[in-house]
């Protein structure tokens, strides 16, 4: 038994040059063949029809007419199987989805490793160990910088920062704007 859409391109084969309201009555009179193909909505089965022309099988001329294609041939049997090119297309994505999460995992992986060494030496050294501290919070935390480690006073962070040399950067110094003294 074949498909509706199956049963669509063998159609084509035998008709072609359709244009596209011909081709959503073919579908309208193969679900219901005993109504009138006055009752059928605008945008009948559009989204079916749509599949065919991504996947290669039906194609439109410069008359706005649609016939079957060599792929819609060679899949009319089975039009909602992969083609080649899907099954190409769905390799290289897999491929650089490896390729993400691999670099995402060892990134996880020295982030872990950078907090590690941040709690045996109990400082933060650079601007990567920051980062790195910083991933270990939820993203909405808010951050606030304190003026001393007792936590008396504390503000947002200034969006500047000072640096001993602009076009030298070794060491970047982030100051605290509005502070607030916490009694």
């Amino acid at each position: 038994m074949k498909s509706k859409a199956g049963k669509f391109l063998n159609h084509l084969m035998i008709y072609p040059k359709q244009t596209y309201q011909n081709m959503q009555q073919f579908f309208y009179r193969l679900n219901y063949p005993d109504r009138d193909i006055k009752t059928m909505s605008r945008g009948y089965y559009c989204t079916n029809i749509q599949k065919l022309i991504y996947k290669g099988h039906i194609k439109k001329d410069k008359n706005k007419l649609y016939s079957i294609t060599k792929t819609g041939i060679k899949y009319k049997d089975t039009p909602y199987a992969q083609t080649a090119k899907e099954k190409r297309q769905q390799s290289e994505f897999i491929k650089r989805r490896e390729v993400i999460e691999s670099y995402e995992q060892r990134q996880a992986d020295y982030d872990s490793w950078t907090v590690k060494r941040i709690t045996e030496r109990g400082h933060v050294r650079n601007v990567r160990d920051l980062i790195a501290f910083l991933k270990t919070f939820p993203n909405h935390a808010r951050v606030t910088l304190a003026i001393d480690e007792e936590i008396n006073a504390t503000g947002d962070i200034f969006k500047q920062v000072a640096v001993d040399d602009i076009d030298n950067v070794n060491e970047i110094t982030l100051i605290p704007v509005n502070v607030e003294l916490t009694a």
